[in-house]
């Protein structure tokens, strides 16, 4: 949360930020085209087996970065495991996040906290040394999901180093208030995620419908639960400057997911430019 006076405030462009998990088999020039056609400024890329930056050849990293560079676009973070190698590779290329998710596994709530503190424990000194930060956004479900829980580990970690990264879908699907949720992260607020999500009854199971049995949907925006009016109002409040992401994730398209992404990116600035009018 900036300490700044409204009023002295600098003005916010946020760099759109476009999560390329859709497109593993485009090369560097490709991705950097498609995601420059679609008007975004950086990416988040994730660093897993099968995409363009495999774990196992993570050096890879850098080139990869400078071949995006040709089209304008920036690596801002990465998904991917906080390993020492991926951690080093970030710092040498010059990305400042890590993004993961903390699951809860079948031992419960409390070893999968205790889980998490022993990971930030292990890779502080990492960070330390290649000046990288960690995010953990909070996921519906069996993962450490809401702002509170989230904010319970990390308020004892440097905010430099372990960030929140926020979901406005996850945060609606957990059924958070907006406005509170970034409250509580946002001395350590580094990353926002925008993307949509709604609980439609499913019919997979006999009955489902009939008993209001549901699963979470990832839509287009403004087709969920989601706030992004209310997200952008909030950030201005808090004085949040860090970047905006996109992430891509449709259940179900009856169009091409470019596209949708495009419109997206549209309702998103249209959100931004109207937080100072709510």
């Amino acid at each position: 949360m900036s300490d700044e006076p409204e009023g002295a405030r600098a003005p916010w462009e946020p760099l759109w930020v476009l999560f390329t998990k859709p497109w593993p088999a485009l090369d560097g020039a490709a991705l950097g085209s498609l995601v420059s056609s679609l008007g975004f400024g950086g990416i988040e890329l994730p660093v897993r087996d099968g995409f363009q930056v495999e774990p196992a050849s993570v050096s890879a990293l850098t080139p990869f970065r400078t071949v995006l560079a040709d089209s304008g676009i920036d690596i801002r973070s990465v998904a991917g495991e906080p390993t020492r190698q991926i951690i080093e590779a970030c710092g040498e290329a010059g990305i400042g996040l890590v993004r993961i998710m903390a699951e809860i596994g079948p031992d419960g709530y409390a070893a999968g906290e205790s889980r998490l503190r022993r990971l930030l424990d292990d890779v502080l000194p990492v960070l330390e040394e290649f000046d990288v930060a960690i995010g953990i956004q909070p996921h519906h479900g069996r993962y450490i999901s809401t702002a509170a829980g989230l904010r319970r580990v990390i308020d004892d970690y440097p905010p430099e180093r372990v960030v929140a990264v926020w979901d406005a879908a996850h945060n609606a699907l957990s059924g958070e208030d907006v406005d509170l949720s970034l409250e509580q992260l946002a001395r350590q607020l580094g990353l926002v995620n925008l993307k949509d999500a709604r609980y439609d009854c499913t019919a997979e199971a006999p009955g489902a419908a009939r008993h209001g049995i549901s699963r979470p949907r990832f839509v287009p925006g403004g087709e969920g639960m989601a706030d992004w009016d209310a997200t952008f109002s909030e950030l201005e409040r808090l004085g949040y400057r860090g970047d905006v992401c996109l992430t891509a994730q449709y259940d179900d398209l009856q169009r091409p997911i470019a596209e949708v992404v495009g419109d997206d990116l549209r309702r998103a600035r249209e959100a931004f430019e109207a937080r100072t009018r709510r």
